[in-house]
């Protein structure tokens, strides 16, 4: 009975500990949490891991966009498939610390380090906080994450944005005002100002407006699409008949990484091989997600509300897995 005493004992302690951690200490645990992965990812920052050839070509890149000028050695270059928003991160990185490797890598550090707060506030449900407590610790001490974001790659520029329109999406409701629509939709567009491969994302993010109604669902997807197609109307004034160039040679052979096949099916396939299985679940959890798909058990229903809880259950829920 004594050891069975002591069980009970510590149960209740720890029962008060979690409580504490995700109740007044919340906010306060999530930003010590946050500064130690900072700090992990830091450490050493300029030698390890070492030089990835990429990065050799981001410091030049960057510096050069930077500048508004698109040049890629020799040549004139409108960057294409990479997008802007890395790169002139990494340009005034280098503004700020030089132009070298550790500037570009300090950069990415710093931006990709955003992810774990956003982690810490993903869902406003307050049952859940203990497991997003549990992913930000996962997280920092993953040695291929804490690895990985360590290299100035443009890739790692995705995760904090994603995170932030998965949050920003778990607040909206159809009654709410048009400004938390537009930090959604920003968010969707600093996605598509990332990467290409992001538009499965993108497609996810917009599939999940639509129980917001028609006027939402339009707003958000213009107000999203509306940064990107001001970069490219910028690199079609500058740099036009580059532009094509590119455009062209991506539509044909970029997307299928140097084959000949069709860029749609191309496409198909790319974001198959990124996002699995995933990606068609998530565009169809993100349009009508069943209310009899189980996701109550795990305290999933109080990511949304009314009918638009179905459609966070899911649909975008799975991109994150």
């Amino acid at each position: 009975m004594p050891c069975n005493d002591r069980y009970v004992h510590s149960r209740a302690n720890l029962k008060l500990i979690e409580q504490a951690l995700c109740g007044p200490l919340y906010p306060y645990v999530v930003v010590a949490l946050s500064l130690a992965g900072l700090g992990l990812r830091l450490l050493r920052l300029s030698s390890t891991p070492g030089v990835y050839p990429d990065e050799s070509y981001y410091i030049e890149l960057s510096w050069n966009l930077l500048h508004l000028k698109f040049q890629w050695g020799l040549y004139t270059s409108s960057f294409l498939p990479r997008m802007p928003l890395p790169l002139m991160l990494m340009g005034i990185g280098q503004a700020i610390f030089g132009r070298s490797l550790f500037a570009i890598r300090l950069t990415t550090v710093l931006w990709s380090s955003l992810a774990l707060p956003a982690l810490g506030w993903l869902l406003p449900s307050r049952r859940l906080r203990p497991l997003l407590l549990s992913a930000m610790v996962l997280f920092i001490c993953q040695p291929f994450a804490a690895c990985y974001q360590r290299w100035g790659f443009t890739y790692n520029y995705l995760l904090p944005v994603m995170l932030a329109a998965v949050a920003l999406r778990a607040r909206l409701t159809p009654t709410c005002k048009t400004w938390p629509l537009m930090a959604f939709s920003l968010s969707v567009a600093a996605l598509l100002l990332s990467e290409p491969v992001a538009i499965g994302l993108a497609l996810v993010a917009w599939a999940s407006l639509i129980p917001l109604g028609r006027r939402r669902f339009v707003l958000g997807i213009a107000a999203s699409l509306l940064p990107l197609i001001l970069y490219l109307a910028l690199l079609l004034v500058r740099i036009p008949r580059v532009f094509w160039s590119d455009v062209l040679a991506i539509g044909s052979q970029r997307l299928g990484g140097g084959s000949t096949e069709p860029a749609f099916v191309s496409l198909c396939g790319a974001l198959h091989n990124t996002y699995g299985f995933f990606f068609p679940l998530g565009m169809w959890g993100a349009v009508d997600l069943p209310k009899e798909i189980p996701g109550d058990a795990a305290g999933l229903h109080t990511l949304g509300h009314g009918h638009d809880g179905p459609c966070l259950r899911l649909g975008l829920l799975a991109p994150v897995a």
